[in-house]
């Protein structure tokens, strides 16, 4: 699914216990710095990081802005600009090389770093000045702004009677203050993810100019009196539930991918793009439909540098939202072209070269998030990078590219990526025609990473070393190649023997059925089903937190999952409780064979959304593992009435091979409520209240058979929290309530009360200066 959770299975044993001073605690991992992506300077000389903290006293995100510098010879440390939250300074975005604006609620900043470059450390700090305000109720987000001609463009919300920005707070006002409580709906969707949809409320596109004048930024007036236009209004486009995300802009355009309203918002997943002229321009009156054929979803629209050409992915098959994404070119005067047809892997972002003849993205690649680039249609790409997960890439000159890395012992950090000369090695061309072109696109890359930040490193400190993960790979279904990750506990020697009592050690959840002889095994599944296990960090379910504790983890990818070809993907489709159970059970007995340190005896498992599912599934055929204990977050309990009461109906539907009124058997048949009366394996049931995507009645089904069967069972419910838990506060209890069910049926690693002591203990930390 869209929102879909990586969900965890974990096998456990017992682990050594070392220097308590070692452990890295939950409460560690959400006070760890959480850095986003660097976003490069138009010049490419600089770039803003913007940095979040959770701190554990106050209870909130303190965010911190800023500056590095990409093109010096050597690394400079980061230069703070200011100390924020992440409601005062958001949707960070350049005006120029020297100005970046940011939002801080409904008002529009610049923020001058001038004085940074040119002038010494101690003179004084610019101020923000504000630029502009949106109106009332508008909610913009996914700003954009073109430098040409000084377009500012966005997506916010507008009453479809209206189609004003302007009114948007009158018709707010309006729908607050009605005589009656009710909320009608003549098509789906009713609620989304976590929201219930207002009625006749809308999502479009609007623009504004900003211009430069006398140093300082402000806004245009559009020559009719209005300051912010609907691009959208009159063209019959809009978005019925969710901002418009995935649109770019030229100097004088803007091209959208929006699901046109003629299609039924929960069953369709097909999107097109639509070329509009931005205000003061009428080259055409109405929306060129650029995309007419037959496809599905459409996403990461980017125009080349020169305006020239336009980027986008696109799937196949309307409604199956994990098909493979190709990448698509539509040029001028050209026509369309699909560069990676053939390809079989699924890229996941774009971005164009500085010459605009090029592509940059990444894709998944067997655990891993992988940076490519492209050089002309139907050719293989080159990966650039191959250790870790890359979560943005941007090219900065023809042989520089900025990266943000992390893996899973480490959040995000910001890298320069020197690539070879093309042109240039021992005086003969390297892997490149005599054109220049790349004549060998799956050439190993040639390493050269500069590190710009190291914003965790100094909290982290040496506590997770050692528990980096490794893959290893097995026989799954079929007679497949499956892969997964271990991840070693803290305090793992191998040889180690079975010596540690049962009762004395904390066992953290996670799917197998083994002993670790010191350690426990912790495996882990991805959720959705549509994902994977990868080298990359996570503040929700994070191996590292529990190999830290002593259990040795596991975390395999079975059928189903992505970055191991399209084939793979499509193979869960009718098949939830077949192929993918049998990966799970050929990777956990890999796993007692290839490390004989894990005990057997002492095993649990865990797992959310699709996890979750399969968490219900294991329950009613346990034979298979006899785990002691387990653990469902936010999974499907009945397959029928998940689909009548899901938002994305496409999703079952495509996964199910039709709806519970066309292929009913099918649903029947993985059902986990129809094995129910088998379950006698102990379950913790965790559910979110504002989780719209497997709603309330499946964790409260799943509780319900177990507690009327006599089964020991926990109900742990979080009104507040959507498909994933999010809130710090809310996160350190569903560790706490994970660990402590484990501990009553697995055992433990660590002594409880001493890890909360010293968690309690730990010095704050202050992010790098």
């Amino acid at each position: 699914m869209k929102y879909a959770l990586l969900s965890l299975l974990g096998l456990m044993g017992l682990a050594q216990s070392k220097e308590l001073q070692d452990v890295y605690t939950p409460k560690d991992m959400l006070s760890t710095p959480r850095p986003h992506p660097a976003i490069a300077s138009p010049d490419g000389a600089h770039a803003v990081s913007v940095v979040d903290q959770w701190d554990p006293e106050d209870d909130k995100i303190h965010r911190s802005v800023y500056l590095l510098s990409l093109n010096t010879t050597h690394t400079l440390p980061p230069l703070s600009l200011f100390n924020t939250s992440s409601a005062q300074a958001s949707q960070f975005l350049w005006l120029d090389h020297a100005n970046l604006a940011y939002l801080n609620g409904s008002c529009l900043y610049s923020f001058s770093i001038e004085y940074n470059i040119t002038k010494p450390p101690t003179t004084p700090a610019s101020s923000p000045k504000e630029i502009l305000t949106f109106p009332e109720g508008v909610n913009p987000t996914g700003l954009q702004f073109e430098p040409k001609s000084g377009s500012l463009a966005f997506s916010g919300q507008v009453w479809k009677e209206s189609g004003d920005l302007n009114q948007t707070s009158k018709y707010d006002k309006s729908w607050e203050e009605r005589s009656d409580s009710a909320w009608v709906y003549d098509e789906l969707f009713v609620r989304h993810w976590d929201e219930w949809r207002v009625p006749g409320k809308v999502w479009t596109l609007g623009a504004i100019k900003l211009s430069h004048e006398s140093g300082v930024w402000q806004a245009d007036h559009h020559e009719k009196g209005e300051k912010f236009v609907n691009l959208l209004k009159d063209t019959g486009l809009y978005s019925q539930m969710d901002p418009i995300s995935s649109f770019t802009l030229t100097s004088n355009t803007i091209a959208a991918s929006i699901k046109t309203p003629h299609l039924n918002y929960a069953t369709h997943t097909r999107e097109d793009i639509y070329l509009l002229p931005l205000p003061g321009h009428t080259s055409y009156s109405s929306p060129k439909h650029l995309t007419p054929h037959s496809h599905g979803a459409i996403s990461a629209l980017t125009f080349s540098p020169d305006g020239k050409k336009l980027a986008w992915l696109e799937m196949k098959k309307d409604g199956y939202e994990s098909d493979k994404r190709v990448i698509v070119v539509h040029e001028e005067g050209k026509g369309i072209k699909r560069w990676t047809e053939d390809w079989d892997r699924s890229p996941s972002s774009l971005t164009w070269s500085l010459d605009s003849n090029s592509l940059y993205f990444t894709a998944e690649h067997h655990g891993r998030i992988l940076p490519y680039h492209l050089t002309h249609p139907d050719h293989l790409p080159t990966p650039l990078y191959f250790n870790g997960s890359t979560t943005s890439i941007t090219p900065l000159t023809e042989r520089t590219i900025l990266l943000s890395q992390q893996s899973l012992t480490s959040p995000s950090d910001d890298f320069i990526l020197t690539l070879p000369d093309p042109k240039k090695k021992h005086g003969k061309p390297l892997g490149f025609a005599s054109d220049g072109r790349d004549k060998d696109g799956d050439k190993l890359p040639h390493d050269s990473l500069r590190r710009l930040t190291a914003w965790s490193a100094r909290f982290i400190k040496d506590r997770l070393e050692g528990l980096e993960g490794e893959e290893f790979w097995f026989e799954g279904a079929e007679g497949k190649e499956v892969m997964g990750w271990a991840v070693k506990p803290r305090g793992w020697e191998e040889g180690q023997k079975r010596t540690w009592p049962l009762v004395s050690l904390l066992p953290v959840v996670r799917f197998v059925k083994c002993r670790v002889a010191d350690d426990t095994i912790d495996t882990i599944l991805s959720g959705g089903p549509q994902g994977a296990w990868e080298d990359s960090w996570s503040t929700r379910w994070n191996p590292a937190v529990f190999a830290s504790q002593g259990y040795f983890v596991i975390a395999i990818n079975p059928t189903g999952s992505t970055g191991y070809g399209q084939d793979f993907t499509d193979a869960i489709q009718g098949d939830w409780g077949g192929k993918p159970f049998k990966d799970l059970l050929a990777g956990y007995q890999a796993a007692l064979a290839k490390y004989p340190e894990i005990d057997s005896d002492r095993t649990a498992a865990l797992g959310a959304s699709y996890g979750g599912y399969m968490i219900n599934w294991i329950n009613g055929h346990n034979d298979h593992f006899g785990f002691k204990a387990l653990v469902c977050h936010d999974g499907v309990f009945d397959t029928v009435t998940t689909y009548f009461s899901t938002e994305e109906v496409w999703f079952p539907t495509q996964d199910f091979a039709g709806t519970p009124l066309t292929y009913r058997a099918n649903y029947e048949r993985w059902s986990p409520v129809n094995h129910a009366v088998e379950w006698t394996t102990p379950e913790l049931v965790i559910q979110g209240g504002k989780d719209y995507r497997l709603e309330n009645s499946q964790g409260l089904g799943a509780f319900t058979a177990l507690q009327t069967q006599g089964v020991p069972s926990r109900f742990v419910y979080f009104p507040d929290e959507n498909h994933w838990v999010l809130k710090p506060h809310n996160s350190l209890k569903w560790h706490h309530e994970v660990f402590k069910w484990l501990q009553e049926w697995v055992g433990t690693a660590h002594d409880d009360s001493e890890v909360s002591e010293q968690d309690v203990m730990r010095p704050k930390f202050i992010i790098q200066a």
